[in-house]
């Protein structure tokens, strides 16, 4: 997914070298510009970006806005309460780093295939960590029919 920032870079014709060089910011700055929700930019970075590229601030902000909450995910309950174990071991099995599995628990960007790899850890379905990434249960192939050698878990109680 292309974001509003970079479409608006490249109908421009710049490269995020040239951006950079005509607001007067780092090219890494606009880089997290363009990938949003790690950081919060300055109204001063907002500005010139925006009079940079030829388009209102509040353009920018919208484009520039950090992401909603992440999507929850079971991965945490799955990993505790089902198999009962520590973060640092299932990283460990998975082959991932433990704070790559900490992100893909708190339910923020991972790939799929770190997910695949700790769901073949846990033998469960990687739609029953991370829904978000699979686009719900009954959009996913698989889902009409139990894969084998996956354990389908049941579905989270609801909190009132």
């Amino acid at each position: 997914m292309v974001s509003p920032i970079s479409k608006l870079r490249h109908i421009k014709g710049y490269t995020r070298k040239d951006l950079a060089e005509i607001a007067g910011v780092s090219v890494n700055t606009i880089f997290r510009l363009e990938h949003p929700g790690r950081t919060t930019p300055s109204e001063r970075t907002l500005r010139r970006v925006a009079a940079a590229l030829g388009v209102p601030v509040s353009e920018v902000v919208a484009a520039a806005a950090p992401p909603s909450e992440p999507t929850p995910r079971r991965l945490k309950r799955v990993r505790a309460d089902y198999f009962g174990l520590a973060g640092w071991y299932l990283a460990q099995l998975a082959g991932i780093s433990e704070r790559t599995l900490w992100r893909a628990e708190r339910g923020e960007p991972v790939s799929r295939q770190t997910i695949d790899k700790i769901a073949n850890v846990l033998e469960v379905h990687p739609l029953e960590l991370a829904p978000d990434l699979y686009g719900g249960f009954a959009s996913h192939p698989c889902c009409r029919e139990p894969r084998s050698g996956f354990t389908i878990l049941p579905p989270p109680e609801v909190a009132a």
